[in-house]
């Protein structure tokens, strides 16, 4: 027997405020601008540097690429311009006080020389003579 069991949606999440054919206020300038970039662009190309206008619009496009992303483009909830300050003040925070992790255990096998790993010599030879020892050289 199955229970559903109706859960109403996060209105914030779900229902965006439409300004214009479901697209946000945002979403709606970004367009324009980067049609507006677009447009001068493959004008500018097509009439002072004589390309044809199919040949513009390829060159205009990556212009016009970082203003849709700004508009549309989410990272985990974040807008590019949300992620760029989150990066900075990541940047900027370079040594924590404190952290709340447990010491990591020390390694059982490692592969450092014996200098490195802090073994005296004469341990080490006692180490490497009960090796031999056991496998019986």
């Amino acid at each position: 027997m199955n229970i559903n069991i109706n859960i109403n949606k996060d209105f914030e999440k779900q229902y965006k405020d439409d300004a214009w054919r479901g697209f946000t206020l945002k979403e709606v300038c970004c367009m324009i601008l980067f049609l507006f970039v677009l447009f001068s662009i493959v004008y500018v190309c097509w009439k002072w540097l004589h390309l044809p206008p199919d040949l513009a619009v390829y060159f205009a496009v990556p212009f016009g690429l970082p203003i849709l992303c700004i508009g549309f483009l989410k990272y985990q909830g974040m807008t590019p311009l949300e992620l760029a300050k989150e990066l900075i003040f990541e940047y900027q925070t370079k040594l924590l006080i404190y952290d709340a992790e447990e010491m990591p255990k020390p390694p059982v096998f490692t592969m450092e020389t014996q200098e490195a790993s802090g073994i005296e010599r004469r341990k080490w030879r006692r180490l490497k003579k009960r090796h031999k020892k056991r496998k019986g050289q």
